[in-house]
């Protein structure tokens, strides 16, 4: 958690004219979990980053704000019931039947770029996650 503290201002300051993107919050969530995929460790890392922000010295001013508003986005995306509802919207098994793919390291990248990609709204049925997955292994190949 320590380590990760820090993370919700560094987003924020990678978004300085807009709110941090559902895919940032995606893996915000994803690099902060500690006991795998559902682990909402995240959001001790944003307490502890709230804590952090508000202590005597901190910035103020609209710096603190921005900082604030970061964390209010990444605590909204990562309480939203439909974040820990979320189920993939493939497994391996099917990736692989549909793709004729074997076990490895390519099925584990087409997994979570699909999770992240539908994290981010970009695709919303297995139809839509098996093409995402089609063409990046084109993308991969070619």
């Amino acid at each position: 958690m320590a380590a990760a503290h820090t993370r919700p201002h560094d987003l924020r300051a990678s978004f300085p004219h807009g709110a941090i993107s559902r895919r940032a919050c995606y893996r915000f969530f994803r690099d902060t979990a500690t006991g795998g995929r559902g682990d909402r460790s995240g959001l001790d890392v944003l307490l502890l980053a709230l804590a952090d922000s508000q202590a005597p010295g901190k910035a103020s001013g609209a710096e603190a704000s921005n900082d604030l508003a970061g964390i209010a986005t990444l605590l909204d995306y990562g309480l939203a019931p439909e974040t820990a509802a979320r189920q993939p919207l493939v497994d391996g098994r099917r990736l692989m039947r549909a793709l004729g793919l074997s076990p490895g390291q390519t099925v584990g990248f087409l997994l979570e770029s699909i999770r992240e990609a539908q994290a981010a709204g970009e695709v919303t049925t297995e139809e839509e996650a098996l093409d995402l997955a089609a063409e990046l292994l084109a993308r991969r190949d070619g």
